[in-house]
């Protein structure tokens, strides 16, 4: 072979060497994007069980979301601070626009609302895209006058089956402050296994197979 032929071919390998790693880089690339944002966007739904009614929240709530986010009983559990009300409407303002999950870390918030009245709060932040271990992290909270009624359940188990179905997580995580027995009571009830305890708080973990709800939900 003489030098100018080597010197093609040698041209030639490094470009398809390039090209294979150019390739591989894109395939990264398209695998990184897939870990980081959903195939499709979820939007907040309006969800209606037998007693309740899940729906994004509005401005219209400022009265009730300030009185159930200043209660004592449910600020005792929660790493949130004593609010003023022009504190508390910035609050709720960016609760209104937790609406869509579609990336990474997203979070969604609903407002549980009973007989025309916001009575609590469902959340869930998206904490892994891949389809196969697709997970959100639940969160949920009543104001105390409403507690013992089974409303907290009621609302959790509607997000969740949302969750697992509509957004297809394969598994929901919680993480609860071990002195909040009510709580914890509640994840049990919906089917939650408690994994461990650290810094005072425990992890929980359900899948949908494990979830119990007795309350039948449907979208809006």
């Amino acid at each position: 072979m003489s030098l100018t032929a080597a010197r093609t071919a040698s041209t030639r390998g490094t470009a398809i060497d390039s090209a294979r790693a150019a390739g591989g880089y894109a395939a990264a690339r398209a695998e990184l994007a897939a870990d980081r944002t959903l195939e499709r966007a979820v939007f907040a739904p309006t969800i209606r069980t037998s007693r309740l009614t899940l729906r994004p929240h509005t401005m219209a709530d400022a009265d009730a979301w300030y009185a159930i986010q200043s209660d004592p009983e449910v600020l005792r559990f929660l790493p949130w601070p004593e609010r003023t009300r022009e504190q508390s409407l910035t609050h709720l303002r960016r609760r209104t626009v937790s609406t869509v999950l579609a990336r990474r870390d997203d979070f969604l918030a609903l407002a549980v609302e009973r007989d025309g009245t916001l009575i609590g709060d469902v959340s869930m932040h998206l904490r892994v895209v891949a389809q196969e271990q697709r997970e959100v992290e639940a969160g949920w909270l009543l104001g105390s006058a409403y507690s013992g009624h089974g409303y907290a359940a009621e609302a959790a188990g509607a997000l969740l089956a949302f969750a697992f179905t509509e957004l297809r997580a394969t598994t929901a995580s919680a993480v609860i402050d071990e002195r909040n027995v009510r709580s914890l009571v509640l994840a049990d009830r919906l089917g939650f296994l408690r994994q461990r305890c650290s810094h005072g708080r425990w992890r929980l973990q359900l899948t949908h197979r494990m979830l119990r709800t007795g309350t039948s939900a449907k979208r809006a």
